[in-house]
């Protein structure tokens, strides 16, 4: 499973790690049964490894939110607003509707291949030319997004991060 190969490719861990549970107090966590399109805002991916945050995916307005594991935890930026379905709203329209089938399979399909090009990404790529595909792609996260967030998800430092910032084009 692409999502799976993800998730420990993030973590450069085995699969016998134990996966910290978040405090649910801390977060504003969206439900485990709901589908998400983010209206406007950011949502962030989160997972908890030994002791660390390790930030996996960033989503911006109008994206639709397709969490990457069940290990990992949404969390809402602020004043984040969406739009919500449930799984059985979902699978109901799905049943349904034949156009919605064909648009959900390509939203699935664009989902996995972004998962499997971030993978590839975090294999292949420089720390430097990762921040400047994130750059390029998603420049919304360096406003809305804090620097130890957009580190992690690069997987480098807060010193590499601040470093590549004052690099000029």
């Amino acid at each position: 499973m692409i999502n799976k190969e993800l998730f420990y490719e993030l973590s450069g861990i085995s699969r016998n790690t134990k996966l910290d549970v978040p405090t649910p107090h801390l977060i504003r966590k969206p439900a485990a049964d709901t589908c998400y399109v983010l209206e406007r805002g950011f949502i962030y991916e989160v997972y908890f490894i030994e002791g660390a945050k390790v930030i996996s995916w960033f989503w911006g307005d109008g994206d639709v939110v397709i969490p990457t594991s069940p290990y990992s935890t949404l969390i809402t930026g602020e004043n984040a607003k969406t739009a919500t379905m449930t799984y059985g709203q979902l699978f109901r329209t799905l049943r349904e509707f034949e156009d919605f089938r064909k648009m959900y399979r390509g939203l699935r399909d664009r989902h996995n291949q972004a998962v499997a090009e971030r993978i590839n990404d975090l294999r292949k790529l420089t720390p430097l030319e990762n921040y400047i595909k994130l750059l390029e792609q998603k420049p919304w996260v360096f406003q809305r997004a804090k620097e130890e967030l957009i580190a992690s998800y690069l997987r480098i430092s807060l010193d590499e991060l601040r470093k590549f910032k004052n690099i000029k084009a």
